[in-house]
């Protein structure tokens, strides 16, 4: 039976009122077989802890936050405030000293996820995550723009690998509801991890992760409609783009919508579980993803290669989806007012804070009203910032964290043990979460609302109102972007797992350790670097120093 996307919109609510009370009594985390944190002979515990005894980052105090600095040549150029011209110069340096440089293989072409030795971790060194690569393009359409069109070409050959799972789901999206909890138990669906020799799905991995298939169809439209239009980075012509990528565009358009995305099943970004809906964050992902491929179909053209890429994409397997213009775009707004009515919580009923959350004012909005849209998210982002009597803080000295009381990375989790066996009910010291580096999509949530009221007032929106809330945004935005370049490792350092840290880089995550002395100290994390860490820093940098530039202007006038 075929089924419209608004009747599989009403069964899947129903299906989530059914399961509401069996997920509350789901537990958040569940085992892995092993950490794939860090592998091989490890020193005796007196030698790993000693080299932590002289770790001692410098503590800038901006009057209402002070954050730890790692590298003591960025706390000497961190400022309370920024002009162009001093963030600029801060940007530069950084640059200069390998900041956001990246690792191509010179066997698969992928860049690597994490320049790390294939001793320390294996998996990290070698897989390839699709979410990940996608992520790396802000960063790689400015330093590396001949790079983006072949590794995203890579990409599609491995979605072309797996169109049988495609065609399972969109043939019989009902199939995609039977995914649950582990990995084991989520196999329906297409992966996002694998191996870049043969490309073929970890089979560690679950099938059910969303961000990843909605990364690859915005990225995908953004490197058709720009390079069309003469961008560095895109496709010149329509006979550049290869049948893998036309038939995976195809391919991840008729998922998504075939499953209702807005409230699909979803593992979300961190890979531990499959929740019973979709992650806020990861329907703000698709939601972008939609405008964009809707926008690449059905804007008005007449631009022969575009049109003839429209062509290619009908004629594909599944392109009959494209076909319903209508379709998609009631499925768009579906998804819209998910984000604007039930994205208070990452996942409704099993997860209520999230750093992912931080994802999601890049690209969406609470209200069409530009001044209260700017009030809806700064109170929702205030909430990472403010513990309460349930909840605490996410946002922390060295970064955010995932969400409270997460067991990855926890303390010591490359010291303590002879294999690195995964206890995710495991006592451990209170506040010793690993802090990740998502702090830098804090300050570009701000920057789009710095943005969007600048906007507003250069066409004539001249209020106090909107010029108090840009005052704030503006602070905010500095505040994360301070937070963001004091991650940056310093010189002399070492990682979590005891092996040496490289300088001017930024971690996945700072990862608590015990110094010999039973002190315990944040450290930056055994993926150090992360090369989607660097691209979000690399990303919220460049909005920031575009703000800079027309704030002066706009708020005088």
């Amino acid at each position: 039976m075929l089924l419209t996307p608004v009747n599989l919109f009403l069964q899947r609510q129903t299906t989530l009122k059914n399961t509401a009370k069996s997920a509350n009594q789901t537990s958040v985390t569940a085992p892995m077989p092993y950490d794939s944190v860090s592998f091989g002979k490890k020193l005796s515990n007196e030698e790993t802890t000693a080299i932590f005894n002289n770790y001692n980052p410098v503590v800038k105090d901006f009057d209402s936050y002070h954050v730890p600095v790692h590298n003591k040549d960025i706390a000497r150029r961190l400022q309370k405030s920024y002009t162009e011209k001093s963030f600029h110069d801060m940007f530069k340096y950084v640059k200069k000293h390998g900041t956001f440089d990246i690792n191509l293989d010179p066997e698969t072409k992928f860049v690597q996820t994490s320049i790390i030795d294939k001793k320390e971790n294996p998996l990290m060194s070698k897989l390839v995550w699709v979410t990940d690569t996608s992520n790396f393009m802000p960063l790689l359409k400015d330093t590396n723009p001949d790079l983006c069109v072949p590794l995203m070409e890579n990409i599609s050959g491995y979605y072309a690998k797996q169109q049988s799972s495609f065609d399972k789901i969109i043939n019989n999206p009902l199939l995609f509801e039977l995914n649950h909890d582990w990995p084991n138990t989520a196999k329906n669906g297409v992966g996002h991890v694998f191996n870049p020799e043969n490309k073929i799905t970890h089979k560690w991995y679950p099938r059910t992760r969303l961000d990843s298939i909605g990364l690859y169809l915005g990225t995908m439209s953004d490197l058709i409609k720009d390079g069309l239009q003469g961008s560095k980075y895109g496709y010149k012509k329509a006979a550049d783009i290869s049948q893998n990528a036309i038939e995976s565009i195809a391919n991840t358009t008729a998922y998504l919508n075939k499953i209702v995305y807005p409230y699909a099943k979803d593992t979300g970004p961190w890979e531990e579980k499959t929740f019973n809906s979709t992650a806020s964050s990861d329907v703000a992902i698709i939601n972008d993803a939609f405008r964009k491929v809707i926008d690449l179909m059905y804007s008005p053209t007449k631009d022969k290669e575009l049109l003839k890429v429209r062509t290619r994409l009908l004629n594909a397997k599944n392109g009959s989806i494209f076909k319903d213009e209508q379709g998609l775009r009631n499925m768009l707004k579906i998804g819209e007012h998910r984000i604007k009515t039930n994205s208070a919580w990452e996942f409704p009923t099993q997860r209520k804070r999230d750093g992912a959350m931080s994802f999601i004012f890049k690209t969406e909005k609470l209200d069409e009203d530009v001044i209260n849209n700017a009030i809806k998210v700064f109170a929702r982002l205030k909430k990472f910032e403010k513990p309460t009597p349930k909840n605490k803080e996410l946002v922390r000295d060295n970064g955010i964290l995932r969400y409270t009381g997460d067991n990855y990375l926890y303390i010591n989790a490359d010291l303590d043990f002879e294999k690195n066996v995964y206890i995710p009910n495991r006592k451990f010291p209170d506040r010793t979460e690993a802090q990740w580096f998502m702090v830098s999509d804090m300050s570009k949530a701000y920057g789009m609302i710095a943005k969007s009221l600048m906007d507003y007032i250069a066409k004539g929106g001249k209020s106090n109102a909107a010029k108090n809330l840009l005052q704030y945004a503006m602070q905010k935005e500095t505040e994360y972007i301070n937070r963001s370049y004091a991650r940056i490792t310093g010189k002399n350092s070492y990682k979590a797992n005891a092996k040496p840290c490289p300088a001017f880089k930024v971690p996945e995550a700072y990862q608590a350790v015990t110094d010999a002395k039973g002190k315990i100290k944040f450290v930056p994390g055994t993926h150090t670097p992360l090369t989607w860490a660097q691209a979000s820093l690399y990303d919220a940098s460049k909005l920031f120093e575009q703000n800079l530039k027309r704030y002066p202007e706009i708020i005088k006038s």
